[in-house]
């Protein structure tokens, strides 16, 4: 017999990721704000679709079961429901993340009673089939289907080349299914790619530069739910707002933190916009940007930009680009 294709073998331990709120403490990023909680609705799963020959789901698979399935990735049975006291106050990430996530693969994964998926054909090319404009295709079909096993051994494929891909004319369609899947991957794959996406600021920068990268990066936006990371994202971001404002695709990515984000988080954003609005709006492209900005946020989060550019009022008129921010 061929070679047999469990979910051990192609598990991602994320045992080897830092949980969120001790990333947070080794970013040296100040304390967060959010105090709400932000509602997703669970991926749907259709248990029919998991039925196979004599494989049938006769009732809810106990938490050890699914664990052991998706490879460890599941919730702590050991500890389910443990309250603890997070990072500013918050509750902690694994309960945050244990509370969303509790039914989103209960229904779903089969018991498997020895059964083992075939090797699919992919396996060990998906980086090379990524980049191919067909195979890609079948790819992001495969993430289509929601088998959380072979979505498993994509992402564990990948996670290296997370940039790459993104900024690759056909990989970045593979990137943004994954951000858009709504069956077979948790929350927490979710959030670990990307964490490994935003954890280098320069990167990143490049990437939402890129004609595609942006795009991707607005994808992965528009499917953070998670206060944590949406908080870890705009403290790096800050770092490279000012660059990104200048350019003609990165600035895309800035307009879409300030329509997203709730006030707290569109302050951080925004104030560091208003500390170098003068460089940004004597840009041509910087200029629009800020205009997107006074068009989508916050009248709270945009206290400071607009006294900023009334304060200097005077040098903005005097510039080309400065005087349609002014105005």
């Amino acid at each position: 017999m061929g070679e047999q294709f469990s979910p051990s073998t192609s598990a991602i331990h994320f045992e080897n990721f830092l949980p969120m709120e001790e990333q947070l403490h080794s970013l040296q990023l100040p304390q967060p704000s959010i105090t709400h909680h932000v509602p997703r609705n669970l991926h749907q799963h259709n248990p029919s679709d998991y039925q196979h020959g004599l494989i049938h789901i006769n009732n809810a698979p106990t938490i050890e079961e699914i664990n052991s399935a998706l490879g460890g990735l599941c919730i702590n049975h050991r500890n389910t429901y443990s309250i603890g006291h997070g990072y500013g106050g918050l509750p902690r990430y694994e309960d945050y993340m244990t509370r969303e996530r509790a039914f989103v693969e209960a229904h779903t994964v089969p018991r498997m009673y020895g059964h083992v998926f075939p090797p699919p054909s992919w396996r060990g090319d998906v980086v090379s089939w990524a980049m191919d404009r067909f195979k890609c295709q079948n790819l992001q079909a495969v993430i289509e289907e929601g088998n959380p096993i072979y979505i498993q051994q994509i992402l564990s494929e990948v996670k290296d080349y997370l940039h790459l891909l993104m900024m690759h004319s056909f990989g970045n369609y593979l990137i943004q299914k994954i951000f858009q899947a709504r069956r077979g991957i948790t929350f927490e794959q979710v959030d670990s790619i990307i964490k490994l996406i935003i954890v280098d600021d320069q990167q990143l920068r490049q990437v939402c530069m890129n004609n595609h990268g942006t795009r991707v990066v607005q994808i992965m936006l528009e499917n953070m739910t998670c206060p944590y990371t949406k908080h870890a994202f705009v403290n790096i971001m800050k770092r490279i707002t000012v660059a990104l404002m200048k350019n003609v695709n990165g600035n895309y990515v800035i307009e879409k933190c300030v329509k997203l984000f709730p006030t707290e988080l569109q302050i951080i954003i925004l104030n560091e916009i208003a500390i170098n609005c003068v460089d940004i709006a004597t840009d041509k492209i910087g200029t629009s940007a800020i205009q997107k900005c006074l068009r989508h946020g916050n009248l709270f989060a945009l206290a400071l930009l607009v006294r900023e550019i009334s304060s200097n009022a005077m040098v903005l008129a005097e510039d080309p680009y400065g005087f349609d921010s002014n105005s």
